[in-house]
């Protein structure tokens, strides 16, 4: 659970959005009947962040789609059955689990056989998805077997009932990391592009027009399957409404052989795609193995392409006990071991990881008001510019451009603000930000340059 101590952590290195996973299974552990204490939590996080300035956007997080294949997120009611699986006991056993690596009560594989899947098996984490029973589940989801897209939709617009008239909830995004299908029976759902326009769209536009019934002013956050980084196959927004909608992507350092060549080809495409969509865009989840520089070289890319980012994990939230060790749950104290993982900003015994709160505690505007903002700022150095410019019809809304500054991370000693032209505006401090506004006719460049004050 995140009590204060962590907002007001978060809040020190300038996070202004949650991603706060909704577990399906979680939120309906039987169809049609829904657990209203489990959304209740949720709505107190959303509640509680807000205090701190933190938006939130609510995940139905999924791997491997449901517990019976190794994973979580999706109900067990949601498994769809196939003719492949009859000769098992449902729910089926995705190969090459044999009948021991079960357990009896449940019929779901233990989280001691999952975790020993890897290399030596030929099937580890990633590769179970190209497990039969794992594509079938997904197919059937997009195809609305057994009308399991409504009672998607239904869970989604059922949670956000609860939500009504809490501002501080961002938007949705509509499932974590979707897979492409059944690859199995249609190969061509491997090729970029293809799956994201003939499963998830359908999928999506259903989806979109359900909850903006119920939430008409929530964005709707949609990805593509997980190795689009040569472009989407979408050619709209979910349910044709691109203002209300962004373009989610994730980016993991190990998965390029190239570090920089790699991540500005997945950034560049993204913001590419995300201009032909007319759509806003967001890194979801964003993670390096090692929680160091290597953020923020990936946040400089962010910025270079005006894209917002959520970063994976604040903290690992799976423990283990004796208890857990010997059982055949598939949970350990805090939830699941089985997948997802990294290390997020804390130790294993809660101590913070001074250089993941140093790597990220960026200086950055949090409101323009102009367009065209271009952002740039060196972790190195401390030294952030802010270059827009200046627009009468969104000044006369606002007039205040704002940039966050971490005062204990880069600015302890006090900080130097410059604008250019001279006299084009003026600026105050507030709570670990700065305040800007101009005094120029519209169409004005405006540059703000913040620096750290150094010892003569």
């Amino acid at each position: 659970m995140l009590l204060w101590k962590d907002f007001e952590k978060l809040r020190e290195v300038g996070v202004n959005v949650l991603r706060l996973g909704i577990i399906w299974a979680g939120w309906e552990p039987t169809r049609g009947a829904y657990n209203i204490s489990y959304i209740q939590v949720l709505r107190d996080i959303v509640l509680e962040a807000s205090q701190y300035g933190i938006y939130t956007v609510l995940d139905m997080h999924q791997d491997l789609f449901s517990d019976s294949f190794c994973g979580e997120g999706m109900p067990s009611w949601a498994v769809a059955p196939s003719q492949s699986w009859m000769k098992f006991p449902q729910p089926a056993r995705p190969w090459p689990m044999s009948g021991k690596d079960f357990d009896n009560k449940t019929g779901l594989p233990t989280r001691q056989a999952c975790s020993a899947l890897g290399p030596a098996d030929g099937l580890g984490f990633a590769e179970l998805y190209f497990a039969e029973p794992t594509q079938h589940a997904f197919q059937a989801l997009y195809d609305d077997v057994n009308s399991l897209r409504v009672a998607w939709a239904d869970a989604w617009a059922e949670a956000l009932k609860h939500f009504e008239g809490v501002n501080a909830l961002l938007g949705v995004e509509l499932i974590n990391e979707p897979f492409a299908g059944n690859t199995l029976a249609n190969p061509t759902l491997l090729n970029p592009g293809v799956a994201d326009q003939t499963n998830l769209l359908p999928a999506y536009d259903y989806l979109a027009k359900r909850i903006h019934s119920i939430a008409p002013n929530i964005l709707v956050f949609f990805a593509g399957v997980t190795w689009g980084r040569w472009g989407t196959g979408f050619p709209h927004a979910p349910n044709k409404e691109p203002t209300l909608s962004v373009l989610a992507f994730h980016y993991y350092k190990p998965l390029d052989n190239v570090w920089l060549p790699g991540a500005e080809e997945q950034f560049r495409q993204n913001a590419e795609d995300e201009a032909s969509l007319q759509v806003g865009g967001m890194v979801t989840e964003m993670f390096s193995p090692t929680c160091d520089a290597s953020y923020s070289q990936t946040l400089d890319l962010a910025e270079q392409y005006s894209q917002s980012y959520i970063l994976w994990q604040y903290k690992a939230f799976c423990e283990e006990s004796e208890k857990t060790l010997h059982s055949k749950s598939q949970d350990g104290s805090f939830g699941s071991c089985k997948t997802g993982g990294g290390c997020g900003f804390f130790e294993q015994n809660g101590q913070p990881i001074a250089a993941s709160f140093q790597e990220t505690a960026r200086t950055y505007a949090t409101a323009v008001a102009g367009r065209y903002p271009q952002g740039k700022f060196d972790n190195s150095t401390g030294i952030f510019m802010l270059c827009f410019t200046v627009d009468e019809a969104i000044s006369s809304k606002t007039n205040t451009t704002e940039i966050f500054l971490s005062a204990e991370h880069f600015y302890s000693k006090g900080f130097i603000v410059e604008i250019l032209p001279s006299g084009a505006a003026r600026w105050q401090a507030g709570n670990s930000s700065i305040q800007v506004q101009a005094h120029v006719e519209s169409g004005t460049n405006i540059t703000v340059i913040v620096k750290p004050t150094i010892d003569s």
